[in-house]
C-alpha cells in the first residue's frame, strides 16, 4: 500500500508537506499552497493511497473501528446492509465491529460499551420505536463528543444523522402499478407506517378508497369472492404476507396475477420463483449502508 514517502517521491514535495495536504483537519498554522494541495492529491489518487485509520485515531485516544448494530434478522436485506456498510468502509481504510440484536436493552448495551471502547463512531439499525430511556442514552452518547449514524427510523434524534427509505414512496409506486393494470379494487393487506399512506394517497386521487384494517388472508380472499365480478389489486406490506395472501387465494381457486394482481415488498429470495412470480417492491439496502 502506498504511503506519504511514495506520494513525496512522485510529487517532489516533503513528507510534512504531503501529510498537510492529506490531513482533513489540518493544524491551522499549517500553511500550503492550492497549487501543491491539488497535485498531492492528484498523486495520492494515482498510487492508491490510503489513510493509515489506525494510527490517526489511536493519536487521538480513539479506537479506528466502525460499531456496527443491526437487527439479528437472518434475510437477504440484512446482508445487503452489511455488504454495503463493508465496502464504503474497506474504502476508506475502516474496520468494522458488529453487534446484533432485537430489543431495546441490546441495543443500550452496544451503545454503552462502544462508549468505554472509545470507537470512532457508530452506525446504529433499530429495529424498534426507541422509548424514552433508549433516546436518553443515544443523546447522551451524542452530547459526551460520539458520532453516530442510525439507519432505517425516520424518529428524529437531536443531533443524529438519519438514512432511510421513503417507505411513503413505497407505497405510492405500488398504488400506480395497480392502476396501470387495470384494477378496479382495492386493499392493503398489513399495516406499516408510510407505506398505507402512500397507497391509499395515490388511489384516494385516482378516486379509489380501499379496503383497510385486514389482516387475516382468509377474510381478505372472502372480500375478493364476495366481490368477484371485480378485478382486485392487493397491495401487501410485506413478501411474507403476500406469500400468506396468494397460498389462501389459490386454495378458493382465485387466479393470481388475472382475477387477482398481488403486490409485496421486501423482494426477497425466490419471490421470482414462485407461480406466479411475485411483483415487489424492492428496498436498496445496500445503498443504504
Amino acid at each position: 500500500m502506498a504511503g506519504l514517502k511514495e506520494i513525496a517521491k512522485a510529487t517532489g514535495y516533503s513528507i510534512s508537506a504531503v501529510s498537510r495536504a492529506l490531513n482533513p483537519k489540518p493544524d491551522v498554522n499549517a500553511r500550503i499552497s492550492e497549487a501543491a494541495r491539488n497535485a498531492i492529491l492528484a498523486a495520492a489518487e494515482r498510487v492508491g493511497y490510503q489513510p493509515n485509520r489506525a494510527a490517526e485515531f489511536l493519536k487521538r485516544g480513539k479506537a479506528p473501528a466502525i460499531g456496527v448494530f443491526l437487527p439479528k434478522t437472518p434475510n437477504r436485506l440484512i446482508a445487503d446492509c452489511i455488504v454495503g456498510i463493508a465496502e464504503a468502509a474497506e474504502s476508506a481504510g475502516f474496520p468494522l465491529s458488529f453487534r446484533f440484536g432485537q430489543s431495546q436493552q441490546k441495543y443500550q448495551e452496544f451503545i454503552e460499551s462502544t462508549r468505554d471502547r472509545s470507537q470512532c463512531g457508530i452506525i446504529t439499525y433499530p429495529y424498534f420505536h426507541l422509548g424514552e430511556s433508549t433516546t436518553a442514552i443515544v443523546e447522551s452518547f451524542r452530547k459526551s463528543g460520539g458520532s453516530m449514524v442510525m439507519m432505517g427510523n425516520d424518529y428524529p434524534v437531536e443531533g443524529i444523522t438519519l438514512v432511510h427509505m421513503d417507505e411513503f414512496e413505497g407505497g405510492r409506486i405500488a398504488a400506480r402499478r395497480l392502476l396501470d393494470r387495470g384494477c378496479e379494487a382495492f386493499a392493503v393487506f398489513g399495516e406499516y407506517p408510510g407505506r398505507n399512506e402512500g397507497f391509499t394517497e395515490i388511489l384516494r386521487q385516482a378516486g379509489h378508497e380501499p379496503v383497510a384494517g385486514i389482516n387475516n388472508p382468509a377474510a381478505m380472499a372472502e372480500r375478493c369472492v364476495a366481490e368477484s365480478g371485480k378485478k382486485w389489486g392487493i397491495f401487501a406490506i410485506t413478501d411474507r404476507d403476500a406469500l400468506h395472501v396468494m397460498n389462501t387465494l389459490k386454495r378458493r381457486g382465485i387466479a393470481v396475477g388475472s382475477d387477482v394482481l398481488l403486490i409485496g415488498y421486501d423482494d426477497i429470495d425466490l419471490v421470482h420463483d414462485l407461480d406466479p412470480a411475485l411483483t415487489t417492491i424492492y428496498q436498496p439496502f445496500d445503498e443504504m449502508g
